[in-house]
This record gives C-alpha cells, sequence and structure tokens, in this order.
C-alpha cells in the first residue's frame, strides 16, 4: 500500500508540474496569466482535442514573437541539459574523493566547470556563433552524453565536463538573442527540472535505466526542434547583438541546482511535506515569471523599492529554510524564495553600465563560475571534514548551511552591483568581436 501511495504521489506530481510547465509557457506566448476557469478549460481542450497543435492554441494577438518563443523553449532545454551535466560532474566528484579512497588529485577536475573562460582562450574568434558551430556543439553534446555513462574510472566526469563546454556557447548565444527574456527560458527549465525529476522518483537522470531513456528522448526532441524550427531559432536581427550581465545567472543556475530547484534536499533539509513543497516551487516559478511578463510585454516596470522589497524578502526566506526547523515557515519561506530569485534575475541581466568585448564577458562568467564552484566544494567538504587534515575543521565543520548561505546570496548581491538603481534607462552591454 504504501508502495502505491509513493508512486501516486509521484505521479500526482509528475502530472502537476506539466500543468504548471504548460502554464509558463502559456504566459510566455500570451503575456499574461489565464484566469483559472479558462485556464481549466484550456487544459481540458489540449487533453481531448488533438486536432489542433499545442502552441496555435497559446496564440494571441499580444505576446511574444513567434520566434522568440522558439528561442525561448531551445535554450530552456539547453539549460536542462546543463543542469544535468552539472549535477553528474559534482557528484563524480564527491564519488571519486569521498566515497572511495578519500581526497586525491581528481579534486582538480572540477575547476573544469569554469567553462566562462573558454571565450578567454579562443573561443571568441568564434563570436558571433554561426549556425553549423552550434550544431557542432549539438553533437559535442550527445558524444558526451555517450561519455558520462561509460562506468571506467574518470570516463563519466570527462563526459560531464566536455558536455558542459559544449552547452556554455549554446547558452551565451541565446543570452545575446533573448536579453531579458531569456529569465523566460531559465524558468521554464527550472520548472522541466524538477518535473523530469519528480517523476523519476528525485532520482538524478543518469542513475535509472528509465530516466537515461527519457534524457535521449529530450535529447532527440531538441534536436527535432532545432531542425524544425531552424530558420526561427537563428531568426537574424538587425540590433547590435547584446549580452546582459552574466553573474545574476550563473548564480541563479548555482543555487538552484543546489537546493531551490531540488525538492527533495528542501525536503530533507529540515522535515517538510514534499508534495508541498514542490506545489510551492512551481508556483513561486510561475509568478516569478508572470512579474517579469508584466515588465517585458506590459511594460510595467517595479519600482527600485518594490526590487529591494524582493531582495529583503529573498534574503530573509533563504535565513529561514537553512536555519529554522518550522514545516510552515519554510514551505512559505521556498514559494517567497523561488519567486523572488526569478524576478531579481530578470533585474540583474537586463541592465548593465558598460560594454564589454566577448573575452571580458567570458571572463566575467568564468570567475563568476569560479566563485560558485569553491563555495560548492567548501559545502561538501564540511559534510566530510573528518576525512581532510584538522586544521581545516574549524572552517568546514557544521558549515555547510552557511556555504549554500553565501552561494545564494550571490544572486541579489549580483543583482544589486548590475541593477542601475534609480534610473529608468534601458542600456545594455553590447558585444564586439
Amino acid at each position: 500500500m504504501r508502495w502505491f501511495e509513493s508512486y501516486l504521489t509521484h505521479y500526482f506530481l509528475y502530472f502537476y508540474y506539466l500543468i504548471i510547465s504548460y502554464f509558463t509557457l502559456k504566459i510566455t506566448k500570451s503575456g499574461q496569466l489565464a484566469g483559472a476557469n479558462y485556464c481549466i478549460k484550456s487544459i481540458i481542450h489540449e487533453v481531448f482535442n488533438n486536432s489542433s497543435p499545442f502552441y496555435h492554441n497559446m496564440a494571441v494577438s499580444q505576446g511574444l514573437r513567434s520566434e522568440d518563443f522558439y528561442k525561448i523553449v531551445f535554450a530552456g532545454i539547453a539549460l536542462f541539459l546543463f543542469y544535468q551535466f552539472m549535477e553528474k560532474a559534482i557528484s563524480q566528484v564527491f564519488v571519486l574523493n569521498f566515497s572511495t579512497a578519500g581526497p586525491n588529485i581528481t579534486v582538480v577536475l572540477v575547476f573544469l566547470l569554469a567553462t566562462g573562460f573558454l571565450y578567454s582562450l579562443g573561443l571568441k574568434k568564434y563570436w558571433p556563433h554561426s549556425p553549423n558551430f552550434m550544431l557542432t556543439l549539438m553533437i559535442s553534446t550527445v558524444f558526451a552524453s555517450v561519455l558520462v555513462l561509460i562506468p571506467v574510472k574518470n570516463i563519466p566526469i570527462l563526459g560531464a565536463i566536455i558536455g558542459l563546454l559544449a552547452l556554455t556557447p549554446l547558452i551565451v548565444h541565446f543570452i545575446s538573442k533573448l536579453q531579458e527574456k531569456f529569465v523566460l527560458a531559465a524558468a521554464f527549465s527550472i520548472m522541466f527540472h524538477i518535473t523530469i525529476r519528480s517523476l523519476f522518483d528525485t532520482a538524478p537522470i543518469f542513475s535509472l535505466t528509465l530516466s537515461i531513456v527519457m534524457f535521449y528522448l529530450i535529447l532527440t526532441s531538441w534536436f527535432v526542434l532545432w531542425v524544425w524550427k531552424r530558420e526561427q531559432i537563428n531568426a537574424a536581427t538587425t540590433d547590435p547583438i547584446k549580452l546582459t550581465g552574466i553573474a545574476p545567472l550563473i548564480s541563479f543556475i548555482f543555487i538552484e541546482i543546489m537546493i531551490l530547484g531540488s525538492p527533495s534536499v528542501l525536503a530533507r533539509w529540515y522535515p517538510r511535506n514534499y508534495l508541498l513543497t514542490v506545489l510551492v516551487l512551481g508556483l513561486g516559478l510561475v509568478i516569478g515569471a508572470d512579474v517579469v511578463l508584466k515588465e517585458i510585454i506590459r511594460k510595467k516596470d517595479i519600482t527600485d523599492w518594490k526590487l529591494a522589497g524582493y531582495m529583503l524578502l529573498y534574503v530573509v526566506s533563504l535565513i529561514v529554510i537553512l536555519w529554522l526547523d518550522n514545516e510552515f515557515a519554510g514551505v512559505l519561506a521556498i514559494f517567497i524564495v523561488q519567486t523572488s530569485a526569478v524576478i531579481q534575475l530578470h533585474k540583474g541581466t537586463t541592465i548593465a553600465s558598460e560594454a564589454y568585448l566577448i573575452s571580458e564577458f567570458g571572463k566575467k562568467m568564468g570567475l563568476i563560475q569560479l566563485l560558485c564552484i569553491i563555495l560548492i566544494l567548501f559545502q561538501a567538504l564540511s559534510g566530510n571534514w573528518a576525512f581532510l587534515p584538522g586544521i581545516l575543521e574549524p572552517i568546514l565543520r557544521g558549515k555547510a548551511a552557511w556555504y549554500l548561505f553565501i552561494l545564494g546570496m550571490l544572486l541579489p548581491i549580483s543583482t544589486a552591483l548590475n541593477y542601475q538603481w534609480k534610473d529608468t534607462s534601458t542600456k545594455k552591454v553590447e558585444v564586439t568581436s
């Protein structure tokens, strides 16, 4: 009976997230959050009416351009794949250094996850990225997905790193194409990530046969989308190619991977109801995306005071999640922190004050990645301080929550530094080769 209840719960969560993902795409396409009655009718229509394509039912006169919609979906899947390779790389470093014979030289491989430095090491020659170059990167991602499954020492982590190296230029390319709309791809990718994890009982995607099959189906769909809508996805723009602030985006990705985008971690950090945790995570993402869309499409900018309020709520909620053992307060904090994280990501990645060369942009990206990796490394070491020299005990023992807190604080700090306070201009970062 408990077995049945467990599967019933997780499949309910799966279908719940499919519905939430549907409406994330719906508001992405239409720029508005539909009323509950209309939403229910839309679901019923989609379930029982197979005569019309999905995206045609979402089409409205007001909304994002069609090519933007497909770019958001394509970039969202690319981010989803990035999360899976990142999780695999981090877990492999842990296995090779703490679950076998103790720390060894392979711990150095974790620093290869700072993929932004690629643009300082020669990748700038290929900027802007051509469609053929992007196709090469996609094929490299497939090759990496095969390597991570080979059960030979160091091969899986090598495959994960290759996957991250291949996906980074793709992500940077779509940051430049979508600019402020890229936050929608980020929110969609987290939703998709939680959906897949819920389907497979929170297990990592490379750990089960069925989840591996699902991964390759997603990868295949990614290629199909590229072939089917190649012109829209690679639509040229008459505007100068621009990039937005990268630090808030990288901070968002890492904190989501480590805790905020992982309902199983949140539910186990302190005893919290797993079902409720997943529900509020999804709701927080949708509400945050809706606030962002009001700015992008409805031209309703939030004030500086409101942004400061979101930042304060984020910090307080993060403290509650990490240190307060109260289920109700914890669940409420999860909703608030996820909603405010999406809003901060949007405000932090749409306004910058100076122009960068692509190599300088890559350097900034690599540095924030490196900082996040160091914090994650210390967080992992804090749970295994007994294997390390005693001199490290004071900065490691019992400090896991502190390192996660510092990692989480990178988002509001980088947003505050990148956002032009008391300035309503929309100046962005222009990139030259």
